[in-house]
Order: structure tokens, then sequence, then C-alpha cells
């Protein structure tokens, strides 16, 4: 019962899961800088009442985890910041709360269960992050991103690639375990991911044909083909983990495993 009710409420467009993944994926982004000026966006989802009261605010600066060092962002003004999947387990401590506060998932009211599935979409943003390889070999891509912004302007030309297509399906998505954690736990997926795409370029990799442009500086020249490869591999990689953290998510309502 529990899985039916959770695919029936995936779907609703108004009131189901999919709506406060996505306010979660977004607001997991909204980050204030210095604990007062917005960084980016602010926050839309069910998890923060007001930017000025009760709000939970992401954390940009807690998205980077290197699978090799164990380490997150480090910033010499800022200092160091948590590992992403430390701030990953948080939320996965805030949906226990919620749920097992009810007895199970299904048994939540509209709000907690709106919270609930924001705080799942919040987890599903870090765990795409791990996906990139700026976030996998901590580099900040704060101003320069080539990598984000492709994605971002060319989605469409990626999710209809040869190859994205034959990557995102079930033959593709059967091939491995997407979903390795026990229950909610993220944490398995996310360094598997990470190490997978810790390989791969990053920032400056996807620069060439650089010249000294005085007074402006070194100028160099993206590497389309290069950015656009790299770009369509990622995108579909963590495409795959999000489904198959989904996936868990689904189990886990399913076998009450939340509050064992």
């Amino acid at each position: 019962q529990g899985d039916d009710q959770f695919r029936t409420g995936l779907a609703d467009r108004e009131t189901g899961a999919l709506t406060y993944f996505i306010t979660g994926a977004h607001d997991e982004d909204c980050t204030l800088y210095n604990a007062k000026v917005p960084l980016s966006d602010l926050p839309i989802g069910p998890n923060c009442e007001s930017v000025f009261l009760n709000c939970e605010w992401g954390n940009f600066f807690e998205h980077f985890y290197n699978p090799i060092t164990g380490q997150g962002f480090y910033s010499l003004k800022a200092g160091g910041s948590r590992p992403a999947p430390f701030r990953a387990e948080d939320y996965e401590r805030a949906i226990k709360k919620l749920v097992c506060s009810s007895g199970r998932y299904t048994n939540l009211s509209d709000n907690n269960r709106s919270n609930v599935n924001d705080y799942f979409g919040r987890i599903l943003h870090i765990l795409q992050d791990m996906g990139m390889s700026y976030h996998t070999k901590v580099e900040p891509h704060i101003v320069e991103k080539p990598l984000e912004m492709y994605v971002q302007d060319n989605w469409a030309e990626i999710a209809s690639s040869t190859y994205f297509q034959g990557a995102v399906s079930v033959q593709g998505y059967s091939q491995t375990n997407y979903s390795p954690g026990r229950c909610i736990d993220p944490t398995v997926a996310m360094r598997k991911l990470a190490l997978w795409s810790n390989v791969l370029p990053a920032d400056q990799d996807y620069y060439d044909v650089c010249r000294n442009d005085p007074p402006r500086g070194l100028i160099c020249q993206l590497n389309q083909e290069k950015l656009s490869q790299n770009a369509t591999l990622m995108s579909a990689e963590a495409t795959l983990f999000t489904t198959g953290y989904i996936d868990q998510i689904w189990r886990a309502i399913n076998s009450d495993c939340i509050c064992e």
C-alpha cells in the first residue's frame, strides 16, 4: 500500500511527491552568504515558511565531496565546509524524525508529507551534484562554470542524444545497481557516483587555445566538443542515480524500514 500511494502521489502535479522533490532540489542551492546575503534564488518550498523566519536554507558550500580524500569545500576566508554526505545524512535524520513520529510514511499529515518529500528533493540535488566533476574535484565554479551552464542551456539536446537515450533506458538502468544503499541511506550511492565523476575533466580542462590579451589578461577558448561530450556523460549517469534513489525511496516506504 505504501508503494502504491507513493507512486500515485508522485504523479500528482499539485500535491504529489514530485512537486516537493522539485522544490527541495531548487531550495538546496539557495544559500545565504555570510549568513546574511542570498547567494542565488530565494527558497520556495515547504521547509521555508518565510525567508526571515523558520527557513531551512540550502548550502552550496556543502555540495562538495572528494571521494579519494574525503574532503569537502575549503576556502581561506570561509574555512572548511562539511563534505556533501554529511549534509545528506542531516536530511535523512530529519525524514526519519517526521516519519517515525507518525509511525510510517503513509500516516503523515499533508504538511509533514510535503516536508519529507522536500527533504528527499534536497538529497536528490546533492546526489546529482556527485555526478559533476566540479563537485568531486572540489572546484568552486561560482563564476566560471562552463560545464553546468552547458547542461542548463542544452538540456533538450543532451536528453535527446543517442548516448543519453541508450544509457537512460530500462536496459541501461538494469545493468548496474544505482540504489545500493540500505533503506533511505543516500551515502553509498553518493560515493559510488563521486568515484565515477572524479576521474572526468573539470574547470580549466575544458579550455584550450589560450592567448594573452592585455589588459584583459589570459583569454582561453572553450573546447565545445569536449564540453558537450562530458556534459552528456555526466548528465546521463546523474539521471540514472537519481532514478535509483527514487526507487530506493519506493522500496523503503513499502518495507517500513525507515523506523527500524
